[in-house]
């Protein structure tokens, strides 16, 4: 951050923190401090490594106050990702254990997994009532709600939309019923379009672990 100050640069860089819990007898004084400082409910070693990052941002603006500089900075939480349709069925009626996470964080989880940067950000892609995320040749589809009008929709906009050339649509399993899951399989794999688009179906399910 300060080398960018000092020469205009736009270096980037990732932090990576483990939400690991401060134990108040190991380490009081940074459990106090999140305790009373921060104003945290459950003290974690990631809370002082984001307040370090305000702190620092905070003295370089009070010392260049005339800076043109990006330096602020975004939090991405990632999750195991979760099994496949395959694996699912593969667990005959095992018990699974069930999470919840954020779209946000499946999002990012999910895109990352799929070798994007953490950087690239998603386009809004609206089917309908619905909203899908796109990003490079990936769709992801994760909330509930898709219904036959987003499918028409989405097959309208696979074959007229020029700029829109998904390879692989990622769909949150959790979110869809088994009905809606095998007509949209069903339907991109016969699909038939001006681009001569080849598109799969991927689904995952964040939310269990085999």
């Amino acid at each position: 951050m300060a080398q960018n100050l000092a020469d205009g640069g736009k270096r980037q860089f990732i932090l990576i923190q483990l939400e690991e819990a401060i134990d108040p007898k190991k380490n009081k004084s940074a459990y106090d401090f999140c305790k009373e400082t921060l104003h945290s409910n459950a003290p974690n070693i990631f809370e002082i490594t984001q307040e370090r990052l305000k702190r620092a941002k905070a003295q370089l603006e009070l010392e260049h106050p005339h800076h043109s500089s990006d330096l602020d900075f975004k939090v991405f939480s990632l999750h195991p990702v979760g099994p496949r349709l395959e694996d699912i069925e593969k667990c005959n009626g095992q018990a699974l254990e069930l999470h919840s996470y954020s779209p946000t964080s499946i999002l990012n989880t999910w895109k990352v997994y799929d070798g994007k940067l953490l950087s690239q950000d998603f386009e809004m892609i609206q089917l309908g009532n619905y909203q899908g995320h796109y990003c490079q040749d990936k769709l992801y589809l994760i909330h509930a709600g898709f219904d036959s009008n987003a499918l028409s929709t989405l097959l309208e906009k696979l074959d007229l939309d020029p700029h829109f050339k998904p390879s692989v649509v990622v769909v949150c399993g959790e979110n869809f019923t088994s009905g809606m899951q095998r007509a949209l399989y069903e339907n991109l794999k016969n699909l038939r379009n001006q681009k001569s688009l080849e598109v799969k179906t991927l689904i995952r399910y964040m939310n269990a672990r085999l």
